[in-house]
């Protein structure tokens, strides 16, 4: 089980997450869904450790991880809609980017 705790995330002054909470029990499939805006993808970024945690707490299984902690434990993959990696890859080679 996966559960965050008032989880929060500013870019600059802008609030995306404010205090938001979410447990996700073992072997459940979750949709998030809202409109454009309104953090969807930068709660998928920071559950796949590509954009850091301002503040709250994650669990997992119980145990209580540190911020960075999801980066570490690839707990979530996904795929993006659009094609966002351009900037990674050179042209004629392929440079493979893990985290």
């Amino acid at each position: 089980m996966l559960e965050l705790r008032n989880i929060s995330k500013k870019f600059g002054k802008k609030e995306i997450l404010s205090n938001f909470s979410l447990t996700i029990p073992e072997k459940q499939i979750l949709a998030i869904v809202g409109p454009s805006g309104g953090g969807k993808t930068t709660l998928l970024r920071m559950l796949a450790g590509l954009e850091t945690i301002d503040s709250g707490e994650i669990f997992y299984n119980g145990e209580s991880l540190p911020l960075d902690e999801l980066e570490k434990r690839h707990l979530l993959g996904f795929v993006f809609q659009d094609f966002q990696l351009s900037s990674l890859i050179r042209y004629g080679e392929l440079d493979l980017v893990t985290y």
